[in-house]
């Protein structure tokens, strides 16, 4: 009886803490039409799907391409940008309803402040914050970005750079 217990109350634990294990494919979510990607990497492109799900080729040709990236160097800091563009080429900007860029400013693993910028009917939003850091100390950005235009998905994505 007393293994049986044993055994029990050791099953119990083991199953919840492999149930919090991490995997990319649980970093990337949708939610109604928005889009959640929470797995960081310096930059990301992304091209909506339209919220009515219409895919035929001149739909595709209109749709926009959104990239979101974050860096941080010694002497600009803390940098995140969202961009909109007509193609994946990224040689011509597409204005969408709304676009957003948060970024975080880290030294050595600590929070040293955040900047963000919202744009309306535009093509690109930018945050910087300067930290003042040595040489040897480790400077990351982390970025949270925004996207919106009638018609599609939402973007919500997570960026990080050192």
């Amino acid at each position: 009886m007393k293994k049986v217990m044993l055994c029990t109350a050791f099953s119990l634990l083991i199953v919840p803490m492999s149930a919090f294990a991490s995997s990319d494919e649980s970093k990337v979510y949708e939610v109604d039409n928005t889009i959640y990607d929470l797995k960081r990497a310096p930059e990301k492109s992304f091209s909506p799907p339209r919220i009515d799900g219409e895919s035929d080729n001149q739909v595709q040709a209109s749709a926009p391409y959104w990239s979101a990236s974050s860096s941080y160097t010694f002497s600009l800091g803390a940098v995140s940008k969202s961009d909109s563009y007509t193609s994946s080429t990224k040689k011509t900007r597409k204005q969408i309803d709304y676009i957003y860029a948060k970024t975080k400013a880290y030294v050595n693993g600590v929070f040293k402040g955040s900047s963000s910028d919202t744009q309306k009917k535009s093509s690109r939003a930018g945050a910087s914050f300067f930290a003042k850091k040595n040489f040897t100390a480790k400077g990351e950005a982390v970025g949270s970005h925004e996207f919106r235009h009638s018609g599609y998905k939402t973007w919500i994505v997570e960026t990080e750079g050192t």
